[in-house]
């Protein structure tokens, strides 16, 4: 049996069973042998795609199909192993990387490969735009993975391997940047292929409070003008989950302003009145550097932000929100144990605070609800919140798609709920843009890239099942892609 069908029918087999996976794989070798048949007169270039990849994965979704499993169900099996696939790879190209001076070197290998593995002989026909040093640059116009699929009639299973191409190339070396933005199978005229590598002495441009009015590292990506992406995480302050978010899209070729709310040196010591005006100078800064496009992406805390930022200032025109809360909250002050209500809001615009539903506990025991639980268990006190009309953001006002990003395992606040009220609302008002709302099913409040050890110590469902929750986090890297590079 071919190894894809058979590694492919074993993942649906952890949800459909063992018996009907069986009949798939079956049904699927069958097919594989026909195609195989029907196609004896592929060159030899053109077989080590078909014969390896294209022919057993059109077998395999047309016999999941024919055992009445949804495309979009089977869709995801087929991506979740070339995820797998592409993960155990990765960190053996990773440690390769580590001699010295490689890293460099890897644009110029990269467009000699690629020609040479996916070659005009095998039907692939490339377009070369102008590049610059340390790149490569290559559009790919014509693909056989798509006219494959395209003959047998389910293209929608061509963004699998588009997927693998994001998994592999987004995570090589922090200094090689990957930027294809489209790519056929996802519906775009070509593949536009792009990997850059960033010199040492780079420099980032940085803001202030004191002269822009906001603080912020900009991360160039691939030094694209056409999109840039503001970035925010929660509860937390600081800049460290910020930046590292923001390098997540940098890697990947988009462009992201990590923008930092409250504790920093620049801005309040506290989660309590942080200035909206922090976005709208950011906003217009980012125009003046040429941006055409301007999103956000706002975690946790952030996200009220990022959809109250949103609902006040149409140059947003991409919204993305993670754990996300549907009203404003009443701010924090303190640290630690000792961290209580502020008495006022999160946010404030215009020198006024913005209307917030209050605690109705004045006082947080974290560390004694963390001892029973055995974890950041705080969504008691979350829910413990007077939420009227004037405190729930008005959503129905952004003029931009937006994605929502929850957690049925969320113990911080209730994120699934309130992403499903506002999936609600948006589809009920017949919101004229974009809207998707996900729910993972594994992975803590920390919906992140890339999770840092303390949140793997702070959740339960992070360290009793860390395998599903990786999982959960790649998905989550092609979601945030998807999203920015095909629907944005």
């Amino acid at each position: 049996m071919h190894r894809l069908i058979k590694a492919v029918c074993a993942i649906a087999a952890e949800e459909i069973g063992m018996e009907k996976a069986g009949r798939i794989a079956a049904a699927a070798q069958k097919r594989y042998e026909e195609l195989c048949t029907e196609n004896v007169s592929d060159s030899k270039a053109l077989r080590a795609h078909t014969y390896r990849r294209i022919y057993p994965e059109i077998a395999v979704y047309e016999a999941m199909r024919a055992e009445e499993i949804e495309s979009e169900n089977a869709v995801g099996y087929l991506r979740e192993y070339f995820r797998r696939y592409t993960e155990r790879i990765v960190p053996h190209l990773q440690r390769i990387l580590r001699i010295p001076g490689l890293a460099r070197r890897i644009p110029s290998l990269f467009t000699k490969m690629s020609i040479a593995g996916f070659s005009p002989d095998a039907g692939f026909t490339y377009e070369f735009p102008e590049r610059q040093k340390n790149e490569a640059r290559f559009n790919i116009v014509r693909c056989p993975y798509f006219e494959a699929c395209r003959r047998y009639g389910c293209t929608e299973i061509v963004r699998a391997f588009c997927d693998s191409d994001d998994t592999a190339y987004g995570h090589l070396h922090p200094r090689l940047i990957w930027g294809r933005t489209k790519t056929i199978g996802r519906g775009g005229d070509c593949c536009d292929f792009r990997l850059t590598y960033e010199e040492k002495g780079s420099i980032l441009k940085k803001t202030s409070v004191q002269t822009e009015g906001f603080e912020s590292i900009l991360y160039p990506g691939n030094g694209r003008k056409d999109k840039v992406l503001i970035v925010m995480s929660g509860s937390d302050g600081g800049m460290r989950l910020t930046k590292q978010e923001s390098e997540f899209y940098h890697r990947n070729g988009i462009p992201a302003l990590a923008l930092a709310l409250f504790k920093t040196k620049q801005t309040p010591k506290e989660l309590s009145l942080v200035p909206v005006e922090y976005v709208e100078r950011a906003v217009s800064w980012l125009k003046q550097q040429g941006y055409r496009q301007i999103g956000i992406d706002g975690t946790s805390k952030g996200s009220e932000m990022a959809l109250v930022a949103a609902s006040l200032f149409p140059e947003l025109s991409c919204v993305i929100v993670r754990v996300p809360s549907h009203f404003v909250s009443e701010g924090l002050s303190g640290s630690g144990k000792d961290k209580a209500p502020s008495g006022t809001s999160c946010w404030s615009y215009h020198g006024k605070p913005l209307p917030y539903a209050p605690y109705r506990s004045r006082s947080f025991n974290i560390l004694g609800m963390f001892l029973k639980e055995k974890e950041m268990h705080i969504i008691t006190f979350n829910r413990d919140k007077e939420v009227t009309p004037e405190t729930l953001i008005p959503i129905t006002k952004i003029r931009a798609p937006i994605l929502m990003l929850s957690s049925r395992h969320d113990e911080v606040w209730p994120s699934f709920e309130s992403a499903s009220l506002m999936e609600k609302e948006l589809t009920e008002a017949a919101f004229p843009y974009p809207h998707k709302h996900v729910a993972y099913e594994h992975m803590s409040h920390a919906v992140v890239t890339k999770l840092p050890l303390i949140y793997k110590l702070a959740f339960k469902s992070e360290r009793r099942n860390p395998e599903g929750c990786a999982a959960d986090r790649a998905a989550l890297k092609q979601e945030l892609l998807e999203w920015v590079n095909r629907v944005w």
